[in-house]
């Protein structure tokens, strides 16, 4: 089963690919002087802290709204409402949980790689499944009118009920 799901996610994406001369990615420093220990520290906790306040943007923004910032997101909300669907649509949503497992799954060096397919096919996944009643069912367990769903900050899908 693995497998087929591993299929439809390389599938559903296609890759494109830019290749970057060396001179236009690197550029020289010149008269750079050496920063300290600390000051290096500093920016760098900074700068991690700054991407954890925009990862932490999520969060429902009324009672009535409920956004999706990523699969990972909506994955924990469907393992725990799973009983709440119906066998077939349990079916369907499965295929996210295990495109969410498959980023884990293997070498650091092509980590990105996997979250940019899964992320992807969370999109295609949603952009695919609008018309049927898995939204409506997700709107309705969370009680909410409306579900938006997002990847890197950028909504791709919002509905009304």
């Amino acid at each position: 089963m693995s497998n087929i799901v591993l299929d439809r996610i390389n599938n559903s994406t296609i890759l494109r690919t830019k290749r970057v001369k060396f001179n236009e990615f690197v550029k020289p420093v010149i008269n750079s002087n050496p920063i300290s220990q600390d000051s290096l520290k500093n920016i760098l906790i900074e700068r991690i802290n700054k991407q954890e306040q925009q990862n932490k943007i999520q969060v429902i923004s009324s009672q009535n709204e409920r956004v999706f910032v990523d699969l990972n997101d909506f994955v924990g909300f469907y393992e725990l409402n799973r009983e709440k669907f119906s066998d077939k649509q349990k079916q369907a949503l499965e295929t996210l949980v295990v495109a969410n497992k498959m980023i884990s799954v293997g070498c650091n060096c092509s980590r990105n790689s996997r979250y940019n397919r899964a992320q992807e096919y969370f999109k295609t996944f949603w952009e695919n499944n609008k018309i049927t009643d898995m939204p409506k069912k997700v709107a309705e367990i969370l009680g909410v009118k409306k579900i938006q769903f997002q990847i890197n900050n950028n909504i791709f899908l919002s509905l009304e009920f």
